[in-house]
């Protein structure tokens, strides 16, 4: 589904919690059932960015395989993931490797290396 799909629904928020609650909104129900799938990829999607983030500060150094493990998630999954993680500079690749890589998780090393003086690490 392209995201320009959710353009042109007719549905306000209030069309939105009626539909929720099996009750019958005031425009088109397609409309509404649209944007209530994306509100729904929205929610899962912020479940599992708190997840990693919660992955990170629990392991600041990781793979792609405990991503893998930890998460639940296939290898191109977590590879993806660790790759847009990677372009919004909350991970660093640190292995450089191509196989059997290894990521460490930038804000975090940073703190600790202002918290120590900023030495180099």
């Amino acid at each position: 589904m392209l995201s320009s799909q959710i353009e042109g629904t007719q549905s306000s928020l209030s069309d939105l919690l009626l539909y929720e609650n099996a009750e019958t909104p005031g425009v088109p129900e397609d409309d509404v059932r649209e944007v209530s799938k994306y509100v729904s990829a929205l929610k899962y999607g912020l479940k599992r960015l708190k997840t990693m983030h919660e992955l990170l500060k629990k392991r600041c150094v990781l793979s792609v395989t405990t991503v893998c493990s930890e998460l639940g998630v296939s290898f191109p999954s977590a590879i993806k993931t660790l790759a847009h993680l990677q372009g919004l500079g909350f991970v660093g690749e640190v292995s450089g490797r191509r196989r059997h890589r290894v990521f460490s998780y930038v804000p975090y090393l940073k703190a600790l290396q202002a918290g120590m003086g900023g030495l180099p690490g």
